[in-house]
């Protein structure tokens, strides 16, 4: 219960924000939601996406985030996409990403100790590198994958299926005002994107006011630049482990 008396902001997109607030509740704390992102389906990348995955049957199928799940699913019922997807190997990047897979009916999907690409690098170091991959991410996603793969000699196909925007409602006046009064003590930064959305959404002044929590060195430095008051980094690339740091800063 390590963050009992604390109020911590939440700026996932608000299809993800709810389980990382019952968690804070389940810590002691309590969470105030403010989505930072929400995440569009790209039509058009999904559809070849889901196309490549007819095309190809055995190639294996890389899915970064719960974000490429549940853009996949837009388009097509749970029982087509994993009549789809097959037998295939399937890499998910993060609890919630593989969570989203087992319950539309994937049980055997692998995952990387390291939730980011390079933890996917060193588990495909392990385990194989794919010599056929569909590549589901976001359309401005990282590339620290694609040398790599380059190197292994894969045969890749790299789908943007969903982008990432910050939302256009207006931020609730009581939200302000307990920024501006110093009663939110932390803030909750899973990417630069989400740092960029906050600050879009209150402001610099309001944004700084808290203590950030990142949840990579990556991302602390992104937003760091960005004027954000970074003072806790999580160990692994998760919003557990961020909560976890948060816990071990409250009771130093």
């Amino acid at each position: 219960m390590q963050l009992i008396g604390h109020t911590i902001l939440v700026t996932r997109a608000a299809t993800q924000s709810m389980a990382t607030a019952e968690e804070i509740k389940r810590r002691g704390g309590e969470a105030v939601l403010l989505p930072c992102l929400e995440m569009i389906p790209c039509p058009d990348g999904v559809a070849k996406a889901l196309a490549a995955l007819t095309i190809d049957p055995t190639a294996e199928l890389l899915l970064t985030s719960i974000n490429g799940v549940e853009s996949l699913r837009s388009s097509v019922s749970d029982v087509e996409l994993v009549q789809q997807i097959g037998s295939r190997r399937v890499m998910a990047v993060g609890s919630h990403t593989a969570k989203a897979l087992h319950a539309i009916g994937l049980k055997a999907v692998a995952q990387p100790e390291t939730m980011s690409q390079l933890g996917v690098a060193e588990w495909w170091n392990q385990h194989g590198w794919p010599q056929r991959l569909i590549f589901v991410r976001a359309q401005h996603g990282r590339k620290d994958l694609i040398a790599l793969l380059d190197q292994h000699g894969a045969d890749y196909q790299i789908f943007a299926c969903y982008e990432s925007k910050t939302p256009e409602q207006t931020v609730p006046t009581a939200l302000l005002e307990a920024l501006h009064h110093g009663a939110i003590d932390a803030v909750l930064l899973g990417s630069e994107a989400t740092a960029r959305g906050l600050i879009a959404r209150v402001g610099i002044d309001l944004a700084r006011r808290p203590l950030a929590v990142a949840i990579s060195p990556r991302v602390a430095t992104a937003a760091t630049a960005l004027g954000l008051r970074v003072q806790v980094v999580a160990q692994n690339a998760s919003f557990e482990t961020m909560l976890d740091a948060l816990g071990r800063h409250f009771t130093a």
